[in-house]
């Protein structure tokens, strides 16, 4: 059980971490690296969110990563305690 609610804590902290990233406009070097990266690991778990609730994107903004966070608190929580 220790082992699912790490894996919680660290979908959680790279979320939270593509997110912030996402509101610089990087384009090259280091920081652009680890936004790629960030976004290698975040996008598996957002897509399917985005797809089933379409409509958490709406007027160009992209609610998908605040409720797949919400989500995943709300499950850490019943699961960890």
């Amino acid at each position: 059980m220790r082992f699912v609610c790490a894996v919680f804590a660290v979908a959680q902290i790279l979320l939270f971490a593509s997110a912030v990233l996402s509101w610089f406009p990087v384009r090259q070097g280091f920081l652009a690296d680890v936004k790629e990266t960030l976004n290698r690991f975040t996008e598996p778990l957002l897509a399917p969110v985005r797809k089933l609730l379409p409509f958490l994107r709406t007027g160009g903004i992209d609610f998908t990563t605040m409720a797949l966070f919400f989500a995943l608190s709300v499950g850490r929580r019943q699961l960890c305690g």
